[in-house]
C-alpha cells in the first residue's frame, strides 16, 4: 500500500522507510524460499537473523504478501532485485502452500519437518487457500511491465502477451522449459514500426554466471545495450516482422550458505538450481531419514530430470554421509547425552542422497524433510542408538497435533524446559486433568529407573502438580516401589530409581495443574 501511494503521489517521504523496510526484510528476515515470518506467536517477524527452520511460521499468505510488495517496489524503482524475490516466492514459498492436486494447503511452510506436518483440506481461518487461488491467476499480470523507454520482461514462461505501449500493440511470445532449463526464446512483433528497449531480467541466481543474449534475424534490433539495474537491454526497431531474441542462462547447482548470524543454519548448506530451492525427503533416502545426513563440501551434485516423479521434476543427486550412534554398553538403557559427546561413538557411512524441489515435498510417504542439510557432520543428528525407550512403542492419552510422542525418546537433550527448538510431547489443550504417557515393548524388559525432563512455557503449559509410575503386570498396571520422590523440577532431568521389575510396559500417570496443561521433552529408562 505504501509503495502504491509513493508511486501515485511521488511523495519522497515514503521512499526512505520503504527502502529501510525492504533492506531489513530481504537482508535479515527472509528465508531462502521467500517465506517471511519466523514466529507462530502473533504471526510475527522475529529479531534480525531469527530464522529457525523446523519452527518457521512462513505463512502462505505472508509469502504472497511479500511477492505483491516486491512487484510494487519493482514498478516503483525499475530494479530487477525486487522481482528476484517475486520469483523466489512463486517457485518456492508460495507454491509449497498448495498441493499439486490443488485441493490441500499448508498454512505454515517450515523448512524442516519430523514428518508430522501435512497439507490440510481447509482451515478454520481460510485465508491461505483463498489467497492462493487469487494469486495464481494473477501471475500473468506480473510477467511484463513498461515505462517510457521500453518493455520489461520479468518472468519467463511459455505463452504470449499483447501489451499496450505508446498507442501500439506489441506482442511478445515466449517458448521455454523454465525453470528446469535456462533457455528462453522470445519473438517480438509490433503492429507498427517503433523504437524501444526490450529489457530482459537477468535473475539474481544467475549472478556470477554468464547469461547470453542473442538477437537473430529477421530483426532490426541493434546489439545488446548493456545491463541496467539487473536488466539486459536490447535496443532497436520492432515491427510487424517477427524479431527473435534468445536468452540463455546457465543453471549449475549452487550451494547456498546463510549469513553467519543465522544460528539455525550454522554448519549447514542449501542447494538451489535456477530459481528452485531443493529439500531432502526421508522417502528418497536409503535410511528413510534426513536429520542424520551430512553433505560434504567436496561432494559432487548432479541434476537429472525425472518425468515420472512428482509430475515431472528435476532432482539433485549426490553422495553424502549417514551418521548413527553406536549402541551403549550392555545393560545400560539410558542414552548418552550430547554433553558427553567425546564419549559417544558415531559410525558414518557413505550413502546416496537425493533432493527434490521444496514446493513438491509432502506428496508421498510421510517422513523427515530438510532444506538446510548438515555440511559439517557435527551438526547432523546421528540416528539414536537402540536404547530401551528407542525399542519401545510410545503412546499417550493425548498428544497435541503439532507435537509428537516420538519426542519422548528421540535422544535430543533440551537446553531448558522452555526449549522450543526441538520436538516435545504435550497434552495441550488438556488442563487440570490426569493424563498418561507409556512405553510398551514386544518382549519383557528389566527396568529399574527413569528420568523425566518436563516441558513448560510462558503460555499454557506448566510443570505438573504430581506424577507416579506404573508397570504392566499381565493385563494390569501396577505402581512401582520407588526409592525416592517423583520430582517436578524444571530445566533438568528428574530421576527416580525403583525396585527393578521385568515388564512389557511402563506408564507415567501425570496430574496437570489446575488451568494448565503440560508435557515432556525426554523420558529415559534405565535397565
Amino acid at each position: 500500500g505504501a509503495a502504491d501511494v509513493a508511486a501515485a503521489t511521488g511523495d519522497p517521504k515514503y521512499l526512505a522507510p520503504l527502502d529501510r523496510l525492504w533492506e531489513n526484510t530481504a537482508g535479515r528476515k527472509m528465508y531462502i524460499t521467500g517465506g517471511v515470518g519466523a514466529r507462530h506467536a502473533g504471526e510475527a517477524f522475529g529479531d534480525d537473523y531469527e530464522l529457525p527452520n523446523e519452527s518457521a511460521y512462513c505463512e502462505t499468505c505472508a509469502a504472497i504478501g511479500n511477492a505483491l510488495w516486491n512487484s510494487r517496489m519493482n514498478l516503483l524503482r525499475g530494479d530487477a532485485k525486487y522481482f528476484d524475490v517475486v520469483e523466489k516466492v512463486i517457485y518456492n514459498g508460495m507454491l509449497s502452500g498448495v498441493s499439486m492436486s490443488g485441493d490441500r494447503f499448508f498454512y505454515v511452510n517450515p523448512l524442516a519437518s519430523r514428518g508430522k506436518h501435512h497439507r490440510q483440506e481447509w482451515f478454520g481461518t481460510a485465508c491461505c487457500p483463498s489467497n492462493v487461488v487469487r494469486f495464481l491467476p494473477s501471475i500473468p499480470g506480473l510477467a511484463y511491465a513498461t515505462d517510457d523507454g521500453g518493455i520489461y520482461v520479468n518472468l519467463y514462461a511459455t505463452g504470449s502477451a499483447t501489451i499496450d505501449f505508446k498507442g501500439a500493440k506489441v506482442t511478445i511470445a515466449q517458448k521455454t522449459n523454465y525453470p528446469w532449463e535456462g533457455r528462453v526464446d522470445l519473438t517480438v512483433t509490433a503492429d507498427r514500426p517503433m523504437d524501444f528497449d526490450l529489457r530482459l531480467r537477468i535473475p539474481g541466481w544467475c549472478e556470477g554466471e554468464k547469461a547470453v543474449v542473442t538477437v537473430g534475424a529477421p530483426t532490426a534490433a541493434t546489439p545488446i545495450a548493456g545491463n541496467d539495474r539487473g536488466y539486459q537491454r536490447v535496443s532497436g526497431r520492432w515491427g510487424q516482422q517477427a524479431s527473435a531474441v534468445t536468452l540463455e542462462m546457465p543453471m549449475p547447482v549452487k550451494r547456498v550458505y546463510a549469513d553467519g548470524n543465522v544460528k539455525a543454519d550454522a554448519g549447514r548448506v542449501a542447494l538451489q538450481r535456477g530459481p528452485v530451492v531443493y529439500c531432502a525427503e526421508a522417502v528418497d533416502q536409503p535410511g528413510k531419514r534426513t536429520y542424520d545426513l551430512s553433505l560434504p563440501k567436496s561432494a559432487e551434485v548432479k541434476s537429472e530430470f525425472r518425468k515420472d516423479l512428482l509430475g515431472g521434476v528435476m532432482v539433485l543427486t549426490s553422495t553424502g554421509l549417514s551418521h548413527a550412534r553406536k549402541a551403549p554398553k550392555a545393560g545400560d538403557g539410558n542414552l548418552v547425552q550430547p554433553a558427553q559427546a567425546e564419549k559417544v561413538e558415531v559410525a558414518s557411512t557413505e550413502v546416496p542422497v537425493m533432493l527434490v524441489p521444496y514446493y513438491a515435498w509432502d506428496h508421498r510417504a510421510a517422513g523427515e524433510m530438510q532444506v538446510w542439510l548438515a555440511e559439517d557432520p557435527a551438526v547432523a543428528l546421528a540416528t539414536p542408538a537402540p536404547t530401551l525407550p528407542g525399542l519401545a512403542k510410545a503412546s499417550a492419552s493425548h498428544c497435541y497435533d503439532r507435537d509428537t510422542v516420538e519426542a519422548l525418546h528421540d535422544q535430543i537433550e533440551p537446553a531448558s524446559s522452555d526449549d522450543h527448538s526441538i520436538p516435545r510431547m504435550t497434552w495441550w489443550p488438556k488442563v487440570g486433568t490426569s493424563e498418561w504417557a507409556a512405553y510398551e515393548w514386544d518382549k519383557p524388559m528389566k527396568v529399574g529407573s527413569v528420568e523425566v525432563y518436563w516441558f513448560q512455557d510462558s503460555a499454557g503449559c506448566r510443570l505438573p502438580e504430581s506424577w507416579k509410575l506404573e508397570y504392566r503386570d499381565g493385563q494390569e498396571w501396577k505402581p512401582v516401589e520407588p526409592a525416592g520422590e517423583f520430582g517436578v523440577k524444571g530445566n533438568g532431568f528428574n530421576k527416580v530409581a525403583f525396585k527393578a521389575v521385568t515388564t512389557t510396559g511402563l506408564r507415567m500417570v501425570v496430574k496437570l495443574k489446575e488451568k494448565y496443561s503440560g508435557g515432556v521433552m525426554e523420558w529415559r529408562v534405565g535397565g
